[in-house]
C-alpha cells in the first residue's frame, strides 16, 4: 500500500528559492559572507538577494501608490464637501426666491397677489367605499 512520488528537481529548486527570497535580507547578505569565507559558490544567495530587493521595491512602489491613492481620494472628497457646502449655502439662498420654489404657476400667481393661504383648503367628501367613510358618521 506505499505510495511512492517524484519529485521534479525544477519545482524543489523553485521552492527553495522562494523560501530565500523571503528570507530578511540581512541574514542572506550573513549567509553569502559565510560562504565566501568558506570559498563555496553563492549564486544561489546571490539569486535570492537580488529577488528579495526586487520584492522590497516592489512593495515599497506599491505602498507608495497606495498612499498616493488615498491622498488624492481625500483630496477629491474634501473638494467634494466644499462645493456641496457651497452649493447647499447657494440654494438656500435661492431658495427664499418664490421663483425658484417647486410652486405651480397658479401658486406663484396667488402669492404674488396676497391671495394664497397654504392651510385653507377644503375637505372633500368622502364617498362609501372610502377607507374613512364611517367616520365621518
Amino acid at each position: 500500500m506505499g505510495s511512492s512520488y517524484q519529485i521534479d528537481d525544477s519545482i524543489v529548486f523553485k521552492s527553495i528559492d522562494e523560501k530565500l527570497a523571503n528570507v530578511d535580507i540581512k541574514y542572506l547578505m550573513q549567509a553569502k559572507l559565510e560562504l565566501m569565507k568558506e570559498g563555496k559558490d553563492t549564486s544561489v544567495i546571490d539569486k535570492a538577494i537580488k529577488e528579495r530587493k526586487r520584492r522590497d521595491e516592489v512593495i515599497k512602489k506599491n505602498n507608495e501608490r497606495r498612499i498616493n491613492q488615498e491622498k488624492r481620494m481625500n483630496k477629491m472628497k474634501r473638494h467634494a464637501l466644499v462645493w456641496g457646502l457651497i452649493d447647499g449655502i447657494s440654494s438656500g439662498i435661492k431658495s427664499n426666491d418664490v421663483a425658484d420654489n417647486d410652486l405651480m404657476c397658479w401658486e406663484e400667481d396667488a402669492i404674488k397677489n396676497d391671495s394664497y393661504e397654504s392651510h385653507n383648503f377644503e375637505e372633500e367628501d368622502l364617498e362609501e367605499d372610502d377607507y374613512y367613510f364611517e367616520d365621518e358618521k
